[in-house]
């Protein structure tokens, strides 16, 4: 990333990501005005804006619940924000100074959100048509509060929801139009290798079940009859719909569908579009989708 901005202007990286291949020139601004201001790509700093943006949206996650107004929507906001901070997949995402991006765009992402549901909506809109700059996957501010007006307490149908929602979808069109059109080396999609959909779905798995995720090494090691894609997929799909059910039966159906909502929206573009050789090596990948996990567990 750094070498490739060494040669770059602060215009050039919003104009093109060829040979990079990733166009996210919000977060490449970002690195580059900590190169202007600190003289170089100072390790500390650098590890620090990644760090304290990870605490931030802990917060954010938190705060994003106690406006939902329900019942004991309090504590499940510290709990959802103190999962959310301890999200094991996480390591690499705040680790790796690299993958600031997917940090970026869920701070953004969750402020917008939040900003929406105090009623802020011009920082609602200024956060969330830049979160599409900073991370791809910040063309999903729009789902996601369809999906967090039709779970929250005040009931909301869909044709509401859309309306409501709209002036946000038509900034994820603005966002991906602007990616499709700067040109990059994005390499080779996957959409239709069937083979990889089934590896992602089950890789990606860990992350919304990361609490029982572990015992599939235990079933691989009982038998030689699965790979551990089948072992986590034979843990991960009993141990999600039984939670469910019984989040369900507890009343806290609506929390329930909005966790796996998040997890499932964050995690479809790259389940969908990438090739099973780069997600089995990108935990970072589960990073947006883990506000989703953490509330799934938290919810109870």
């Amino acid at each position: 990333h750094y070498r490739w901005l060494e040669a770059q202007s602060l215009a050039g990286v919003w104009r093109s990501a060829r040979v990079i291949g990733y166009y996210r020139p919000l977060t490449f601004t970002v690195w580059k005005v900590m190169r202007a201001v600190l003289g170089w790509y100072r390790p500390g700093p650098l590890h620090a804006v990644n760090v304290l943006l990870h605490g931030a949206n802990a917060l954010l996650v938190m705060a994003l619940l106690w406006r939902r107004g329900g019942v004991g929507d309090r504590l499940v906001g510290w709990t959802a924000g103190l999962l959310f901070l301890l999200f094991p997949f996480s390591y690499q995402a705040v680790a790796w100074v690299g993958s600031l991006s997917h940090i970026l765009a869920t701070t953004l992402t969750l402020g917008a959100l939040l900003a929406h549901q105090r009623g802020r909506r011009a920082p609602a809109l200024v956060l969330a048509g830049l979160a599409p700059f900073a991370h791809e996957t910040g063309v999903l501010v729009a789902p996601l509060l369809v999906l967090l007006l039709l779970t929250g307490t005040e009931r909301r149908d869909l044709l509401g929801a859309l309306r409501e929602s709209a002036p946000y979808w038509a900034l994820s069109a603005v966002g991906l139009a602007v990616w499709l059109a700067v040109p990059k080396d994005v390499g080779q999609s996957w959409v239709l290798n069937l083979e990889s959909r089934w590896q992602n779905a089950a890789y990606l798995s860990q992350g919304l079940a990361f609490p029982v995720a572990p015992l599939a090494r235990t079933v691989l090691g009982a038998t030689s009859r699965l790979n551990d894609l089948g072992a986590i997929a034979l843990i991960v799909a009993p141990a999600v719909a039984l939670w469910a059910v019984l989040l369900v039966s507890a009343g806290q159906g609506r929390l329930a569908a909005l966790a796996l909502g998040w997890y499932g929206v964050a995690a479809f573009p790259a389940w969908l579009v990438l090739g099973f050789y780069y997600v089995v090596d990108g935990p970072r990948l589960m990073y947006g989708g883990s506000v989703g996990a953490a509330l799934f567990w938290a919810a109870a």
